[in-house]
């Protein structure tokens, strides 16, 4: 017993002071398995992540290729691969640097991207050599299986930036199309921009940057020393002192020359968004460039710019690029052109001027615009970036017609050919001042007061017709209300007090389809004869008087739903199933919302009372979703339950908070008794910001009498209606 007793408590102080050692049983014996120590970083790089994470015991001796404690950054590299080592603060010796013979002791980690080794103990052993950099094409580091090892790259300086953050020049580097970005403390010239377009080679670690779910999308090199950077093939002296290309020359054919390096171009500044976005042209073409330099740039400004060509949308464009101010003209003359002559393409990045009529003004996020259409009847946007609160050109009117002055973008689309006849898919302008709407022709104030005034007085007897319907509403509301108080001193009254609200329903229905609307008939008729007697005599306003006429036949329309609704003359020719059909195309039209209805077969065949009580039921439930929980979507479903059937209202609106038996609304006492009535169960699931749901499940055949015994108060907690 002693002997045991000792074999334990070694084992515990074992597993104390190395707790990364999984120790699992053997299948045969039982007996505990160690798992074997690792003593490369080639053997740590190979195991899959769930290996990895199982936390190998790691015992490696290298050469730190790469040290800073402060940007998390460590790397080491023996004979067979480089590894990242995670190490905290209080382990790690911040005076390490690259070069240096180091040993590390600790166990594998999945790490975040690729497996790494968490250390325990890094001790410094002497003094090393980095290894022989491995020459690396810039496209093979997008694979990512470079990661963390020490390699070198050539390629063209694109740009050169300090990150005061990190402390590190940022150089970024191209070639054969990708880019990649190396860190470096020193740079082996006293000036930045003179690094910019020279051919260099680049020693140091690939670091992968990556997402959550392990996928890599930048690579970055970490250049220990500054003599790891290496200018092969300088810039070709002053780009400035160069001759200006023609920015109609970019991008074009040559079966000659050097390609990818800087280029100048020289033009007119015709827009300035930001510190990145610039537009210039010269005397017959446009231009988008990209730059980070700072400074302030005016319309009419005369510029050289130096950058990197590069394929834009439809016309080529200009990548970190900079800028020098040579002059300036307080005057920039726009290009007249139609919508045919900016959809050719030509003028793509040029100042155009458009004359068009407003159709209509927004403003979303940083942006505002005009919603414009050319006399040939194309529609197009103008654009204006928002400096302040509200809307600069609010001034203008719909049907106005506008002069807009700005810089030209076009959508070329998928569908492209050779040759003249070929048209961009669309355009926009972009304005760059409020200045650039020039308000040619107002809306015409004594046309416009006809229009309104007559539409007043349309809208009145619209909302007259509907203040009516209001009425009638609330007049049922409130017999159905003095019903409701009847119903609390004798339940045998239910069946009567429905079969009343189901009358009135229908008086109200045919009242709606036989008087309001057979008036908004005439109305509709006597407003179309208008409109084509304006049109036959030519007067503009013909086109409106169509649209006030079409406005009348889109409220009849509604208010013949709402008389359907009321009360579903089919049901008795057609059936349940057919009806709610209807009631959800009716729902879709008049709430604006989505609504569908659904049957799984069977079918059952439905007594004429219990489908009006459902159909009511269904009527209810998809009112209060639409009105009150703003549902965008409503499904209807009707589908069999065991020996008895299932019909579900069920939407994604803004649900509420469960109600008791005695804080309800009057809709779901009313459900509540229509199902009592035909002596279903009404099932109600709800919760703020889930929508609702309720089901009603029923016998298919008609119930000939009422539960006569039971109180009002039994009724209340009656298996018919309960909350979840």
């Amino acid at each position: 017993m002693k002997c045991r007793a000792v074999i334990a408590l070694r084992l515990f102080v074992f597993l104390a002071v190395f707790p990364w050692l999984e120790l699992p049983a053997d299948a045969a014996g039982g007996q505990p398995v160690r798992l074997p120590e690792l003593t490369t970083a080639a053997q740590v790089r190979d195991l899959a992540p769930e290996e990895a994470a199982r936390g190998y015991p790691v015992h490696v001796r290298g050469v730190l290729t790469f040290s800073d404690q402060s940007q998390f950054l460590r790397f080491i590299q023996d004979d067979t691969a480089g590894i990242y080592i995670y190490a905290s603060d209080a382990l790690y010796d911040p005076t390490l640097k690259a070069g240096d013979l180091v040993e590390i002791t600790g166990h594998s980690n999945r790490g975040e991207y690729a497996p790494i080794i968490d250390a325990a103990r890094v001790i410094r052993v002497g003094q090393g050599a980095l290894p022989v950099p491995k020459p690396v094409a810039i496209e093979q580091l997008a694979s990512g299986q470079e990661d963390s090892q020490f390699l070198e790259i050539r390629g063209l300086v694109r740009a050169v930036e300090y990150d005061a953050q990190s402390k590190y020049f940022l150089v970024s580097l191209s070639a054969s199309g990708q880019a990649v970005t190396v860190m470096i403390k020193k740079l082996p010239v006293s000036n930045a921009d003179d690094l910019v377009d020279a051919t260099v080679m680049a020693r140091g670690v690939a670091v992968t940057r990556f997402n959550l779910r392990r996928q890599a999308f930048n690579i970055r090199v970490l250049a220990p020393r500054p003599d790891d950077l290496i200018m092969e093939k300088a810039p070709a002296g002053d780009t400035y002192a160069s001759a200006a290309r023609p920015i109609s020359s970019l991008m074009q054919f040559s079966s000659s020359g050097a390609y990818g390096h800087r280029v100048k171009v020289a033009g007119t500044v015709i827009y300035r968004q930001g510190r990145d976005l610039l537009y210039i042209e010269d005397h017959d073409t446009g231009l988008f460039v990209r730059t980070v330099q700072a400074g302030n740039l005016l319309p009419g400004d005369h510029v050289e710019v130096l950058g990197f060509a590069a394929m834009g949308d439809y016309n080529p464009m200009l990548e970190e690029a900079v800028f020098r101010k040579t002059g300036s003209d307080p005057l920039v003359k726009p290009d007249v052109v139609t919508v045919d002559e900016a959809l050719n393409g030509r003028h793509d990045c040029r100042l155009v001027r458009l004359e068009a009529d407003v159709i209509d003004r927004a403003h979303h996020s940083q942006d505002q615009f005009l919603v414009l259409q050319a006399p040939s009847g194309f529609i197009f946007h103008a654009y204006l970036e928002r400096k302040g609160h509200g809307v600069d050109f609010a001034y203008i009117r719909n049907a106005s017609t506008v002069a807009v002055t700005g810089v030209c973008v076009i959508d070329p689309g998928a569908e492209w050919h050779a040759g003249e006849n070929w048209r961009a898919k669309s355009f926009r302008v972009l304005l760059r001042s409020p200045n650039d709407i020039e308000l040619l022709q107002a809306a015409p104030w004594w046309n416009l007061q006809k229009f309104f005034g007559l539409l007043g007085a349309l809208g009145a007897l619209t909302l007259g017709a509907f203040g009516w319907i209001a009425a009638l509403r609330r007049r049922v509301n409130q017999q159905t209300e003095i019903i409701r108080q009847k119903m609390e001193v004798e339940v045998a009254l239910e069946r009567e007090i429905l079969e009343t609200s189901n009358r009135e329903q229908r008086r109200i229905g045919h009242d709606l389809h036989d008087g309001v609307c057979q008036q908004l008939a005439g109305i509709g008729l006597m407003t179309a004869s208008l409109a084509d007697k304006l049109s036959e005599q030519g007067v503009p306003e013909s086109a409106q008087m169509e649209r006030i006429s079409g406005l009348i036949q889109n409220a009849i329309a509604q208010t013949r739903g709402v008389a359907r609704g009321l009360f579903p003359v089919k049901l008795e020719e057609n059936g349940l199933a057919s009806v709610l059909k209807e009631l959800a195309t009716n729902a879709s039209e008049l709430f604006k919302t989505t609504c569908q209805f659904s049957a799984k077969e069977p079918l059952p065949l439905i007594g004429n009372d219990v489908a009006l009580h459902l159909y009511y039921i269904v009527l209810e439930a998809v009112g209060n979703a639409a009105r009150h929980g703003k549902a965008r979507r409503v499904w209807i479903l009707l589908a069999p339950a065991k020996d008895r059937y299932a019909l579900t209202v069920r939407d994604d609106g803004a649900g509420f908070i469960h109600p008791d038996s005695t804080h309800s609304g009057m809709g779901l006492r009313i459900m509540h008794h229509r199902a009592r009535v035909i002596g279903a169960t009404l099932d109600l699931r709800t919760a703020p910001g889930s929508g609702t749901a309720i089901t009603c499940v029923f016998a298919a055949a008609p119930r000939n009498t009422l539960i006569e015994t039971e109180s009002t108060e039994d009724a209340e907690r009656s298996p018919a209606y309960s909350y979840r």
